[in-house]
């Protein structure tokens, strides 16, 4: 008694769900081979009676080659159905198995934020979002304050367009080039000291 309360205690055996599927498609696999082997000997056995009824040959052979027919269709429905079930064994293993991949990648997961939680501070997180958000806007300043035209030049493009066409076509008005001689500087003498520069005497011939 004490042995079966004790065994109620034990951990449960580890199931390894890999290899369970795996013999499944093993025995799935002989099932296979055997059903086709049924389907051929059911095949057989029913040449075998329309032959004997073809031949009129004795009731018995043909209740024997009927009886077989029955046999083997029997045991092929049977394999059939065996089939049937392993293949919705395989299938419910592998649910089982894509469900406690799920649970244990949900059981990381939570493990791996709850340890991150634990190791950030979430002022810290705010303060340094702050800090770079106010690097981008001074750095967004001061980008927009060298990409600034520093010469402080504005051109008119329709000026521009107006003065290009003139330009081109020559109709351009040139100031005036004065033709009278300049004033004489006679009243002042070459040796007059009171001329910071002395006065070179200009032949104007």
């Amino acid at each position: 008694m004490w042995a079966r309360v004790r065994d109620c205690f034990k951990p449960p055996a580890s199931v390894d769900i890999e290899e369970s599927i795996f013999k499944i498609k093993e025995v799935t696999s002989l099932l296979q081979q055997q059903i086709s082997k049924y389907d051929s000997e059911v095949n057989m056995a029913m040449r075998q009676l329309r032959l004997a009824i073809k031949n009129k040959e004795s009731k018995r052979a043909q209740i024997y080659y009927l009886k077989k027919k029955k046999l083997l269709e029997h045991h092929l429905n049977s394999a059939s159905k065996r089939l049937l079930a392993l293949n919705h064994q395989q299938l419910n293993l592998e649910s089982i198995k894509m469900t406690a991949l799920h649970f244990e990648t949900i059981k990381q997961t939570t493990f791996a934020l709850k340890t991150y939680m634990k190791q950030t501070d979430v002022d810290k997180v705010e303060e340094m979002s702050d800090n770079l958000a106010e690097y981008i806007a001074d750095s967004t300043d001061i980008q927009n304050i060298l990409s600034q035209d520093v010469t402080g030049l504005e051109f008119d493009p329709d000026e521009l367009e107006a003065e290009l066409h003139q330009l081109e076509t020559g109709d351009i008005s040139l100031p005036i080039v004065p033709t009278h001689r300049p004033s004489q500087l006679s009243d002042v003498e070459e040796d007059d000291t009171t001329v910071s520069t002395p006065l070179i005497p200009i032949d104007l011939g």
